[in-house]
């Protein structure tokens, strides 16, 4: 770094590749925030195995929803995929429940439904969830022939921007 003096004021001058490293740093950064922006806003995804079941839990962008809906502000759309430990066998005809809660509040459960996600057996709901607050998702899963219930929690934040 060289300094030049123009009477008592003295400057600061950076050399011509410390400048050209900030912009490319700069650049860098620019980058890995749209491209992060972007993945995020397509779908938030989380696993997690429990027992001898792995839990995909899927939220997905409005405009990535399998059929047409008129989403909410506030609504959003969860899609749990449940597949056998180990192997990439779906599990069919479970029984799957939802609860999506703020901290402090009861929250609200649901029963989800049977759907076809990326050509798999899914489960589905749509819940109600204002504000870009962190939520905790609790999934409970009968599987068919099984007496234990498996149950796995989420942490889950807004991932898009609210109109």
């Amino acid at each position: 770094m060289r300094l030049k003096s123009h009477g008592h004021l003295m400057i600061t001058m950076m050399p011509r590749k410390s400048i050209l490293l900030c912009i490319g740093l700069a650049w860098i950064a620019i980058f890995f925030f749209m491209t992060t922006s972007v993945v995020a806003a397509a779908e938030i995804r989380q696993r997690q195995v429990v027992d001898d079941v792995e839990i995909v839990l899927a939220v997905p962008h409005a405009d990535r929803e399998p059929e047409p809906r008129i989403e909410s502000q506030y609504e959003h759309h969860l899609v749990i995929l449940l597949f056998e430990r180990g192997t990439s066998k779906s599990i069919e005809g479970a029984q799957v429940k939802a609860k999506v809660a703020q901290a402090g509040y009861a929250g609200s459960e649901k029963i989800l439904k049977p759907m076809m996600a990326d050509e798999k057996p899914a489960y589905s709901g749509f819940f109600i969830m204002p504000g870009r607050f962190e939520y905790r998702i609790t999934v409970q899963i009968r599987r068919p022939g099984k007496t234990r219930v498996t149950e796995a929690h989420f942490e889950y934040r807004h991932h898009h921007k609210l109109r």
